[in-house]
């Protein structure tokens, strides 16, 4: 971990092998002030404003949209890890019994098994071989930009077209599909939570970006509160609190409850 002008930095390995990786710092104020939707841009803007230049680093600030799936995802899971914590928690309520239950997962296990997933067919630079000698590279944000407006069967054909490196995108699509399922779906998965009252299985999907930048979204009231109770017992301009890290900010508003103190989240 290392220190910045923005809070705490963050080496993150994109792969299984951490040759691939990129610098990423928390979130402040006007980082989440600038998140006003859940897309894929909006995904892509963000962590072109996190990510930082380092020498060697394979997610430079403003190529974002060059990442792939996993890779845009694994960064977006450190955001969230550092600015709440690596557990993902919520309250469902119980298709056969209308009861409410929690849920709760390990953010950090879901993104050990992404990275895991990169490995399962071979790959260089990227490009990935299938059994059958198929050459193709996974979908990134900007290969998502070509295929809007366009029909599912066009959208495919065209994403097809430019991820297929040696192989025929129409005679080889769904061998293609399948491996790019196989090794690069990102945080993006089904899994079953279990109704504590009457025992019936749920399959919830958890998508990572959606979850976290609608987080994001739905702290604006609580972020201006922020603002206005740390201004006014500080005397300090909306410069200077927009600028602190989001886990500094929570932690002056936690002095002012006086409440217990945070306990901050691994970084």
């Amino acid at each position: 971990m290392m220190k910045g002008a923005f809070g705490a930095m963050r080496r993150i390995a994109l792969d299984a092998t951490g040759q691939r990786w990129g610098v990423i710092r928390e979130l402040c104020g006007v980082d989440e002030e600038s998140v006003d939707g859940r897309s894929t841009d909006d995904a892509v803007r963000l962590l072109d404003r996190l990510l930082v230049d380092e020498p060697g680093t394979h997610a430079s600030p403003g190529h974002a949209a060059t990442l792939t799936l996993p890779e845009r995802d694994l960064l977006l899971a450190q955001v969230w890890r550092t600015a709440w914590t690596p557990r993902i928690a919520g309250t469902l309520t119980c298709a056969s019994c209308e009861q409410p239950f929690d849920f709760g997962f390990n953010l950090d296990d879901l993104a050990d098994h992404v990275r895991s997933a990169t490995t399962q067919l071979p790959s260089q630079r990227g490009i990935y071989t299938t059994p059958e000698s198929i050459r193709f590279r996974l979908p990134t944000a900007d290969d998502e930009r070509a295929l809007l407006g366009l029909d599912d069967d066009a959208a495919e054909r065209t994403l097809l077209t430019r991820c297929v490196v040696d192989g025929d995108p129409e005679a080889d699509a769904s061998t293609v599909l399948k491996a790019m399922e196989q090794v690069g779906s990102g945080l993006d998965t089904d899994f079953d939570a279990a109704c504590a009252e009457c025992g019936a299985v749920l399959v919830m999907r958890f998508q990572l970006q959606d979850y976290l930048l609608g987080a994001i979204v739905a702290e604006w009231h609580a972020r201006a509160d922020d603002v206005h109770r740390i201004a006014g017992a500080y005397r300090w301009g909306l410069g200077e609190i927009m600028a602190l890290p989001r886990r500094r900010r929570r932690a002056f508003i936690s002095i002012l409850d006086d409440a217990t103190p945070l306990t901050w989240p691994a970084s």
